[in-house]
């Protein structure tokens, strides 16, 4: 009975040795001549009959997500990569100090001022000294003192920096868009996958958008779209009106732009556009096929489908 329950529960050992399930590589994407290095993860096809290659990309703490998912896929025969693209600023922070206001003290400004005494008092024929008559000091003479003022006090008490040190500049990161460029080119050039389909989670999908209005001619063995919780609308118009499209809604802060992005849809007349409300869905298990997955499985096997090519 005991080797019969052993035998039972083994299977279930691939969650918690998941590490061998996929390999991690180093990509590098050039920015203005530097090159810069990111991280990806990629699931392989698990059947030996490959479907095609996914892109999963995602700019938010959900890295547990994006493995339970491509681990899945990858049990179906997709070649899955997932990334987390880059949403940090990518040239170092500028610091200055502030400017320093002038100040005068007594000291300075009695150590700077003209002595005119010896000529008031040869100017009066009388003998008068100076404590008898008030001493007016020319207006032309004043600016004049304020910069020797300046500059003494410049010597005496140097300006002071910041209270708080200035935060050290940030390491710069590569830009999502080049990111996207580069992990095609992976697919296609080391994994030989030309059958590609993205899969963006939240704010991801801006970056795709970027790739097809500035870099169309990089979707050539791109032919499938799935958006998973996309928090933008405004990009609608630059997506390709042919390709097959899927929108999935979970989280309800999301719903907003769900919705707009069903009108203009509808607007640009899109021929394969589909949306899937999935806001009572609830994660109970990992590594395993869930509603999510069973939609974006059976969306991708009628829509995107691919062949295996053979290698000549």
């Amino acid at each position: 009975m005991t080797l019969f329950l052993l035998f039972t529960f083994l299977p279930y050992a691939s969650a918690i040795t998941l590490d061998i399930e996929y390999q991690h590589y180093t990509l590098q994407s050039s920015e203005l001549g530097q090159k810069l290095n990111f991280e990806v993860d990629f699931f392989f096809d698990k059947t030996g009959v490959p479907q095609g290659g996914i892109i999963l990309t995602y700019n938010e703490a959900m890295t547990h997500q994006a493995k339970n998912l491509g681990y899945v896929l990858s049990q179906h025969g997709w070649s899955v990569v997932t990334a987390q693209l880059s949403t940090e600023p990518t040239t170092p922070a500028r610091t200055r100090n502030p400017i320093q206001p002038i100040k005068f003290t007594q000291d300075i400004d009695t150590a700077n001022k003209p002595d005119t005494t010896e000529t008031d008092q040869a100017s009066e024929p009388n003998g008068s000294t100076e404590s008898d008559a008030p001493q007016t000091e020319p207006a032309s003479s004043e600016p004049s003192a304020k910069l020797t003022a300046n500059s003494a006090e410049s010597k005496i008490n140097p300006p002071k920096q910041l209270t708080e040190p200035p935060a050290p500049g940030l390491t710069p990161r590569a830009k999502p868009v080049n990111q996207l460029a580069a992990i095609i080119d992976f697919m296609e050039q080391q994994k030989g996958q030309l059958n590609l389909v993205f899969l963006s989670f939240n704010q991801s999908w801006i970056a795709v958008c970027e790739l097809i209005q500035q870099r169309p001619f990089r979707l050539n063995n791109v032919y499938g779209m799935v958006l998973v919780d996309a928090k933008d609308s405004q990009s609608m118009t630059d997506m390709p009106a042919a390709m097959p499209i899927l929108d999935i809604n979970i989280l309800p802060s999301a719903a907003f732009a769900f919705k707009n992005r069903k009108t203009a849809a509808r607007r640009l007349k899109f021929l394969n556009y589909q949306q899937v409300n999935l806001q009572s869905f609830q994660r109970t298990t990992d590594f395993e096929e869930d509603i999510l997955v069973k939609r974006i499985r059976g969306w991708l096997k009628i829509n995107v489908k691919g062949m295996e090519v053979e290698k000549r």
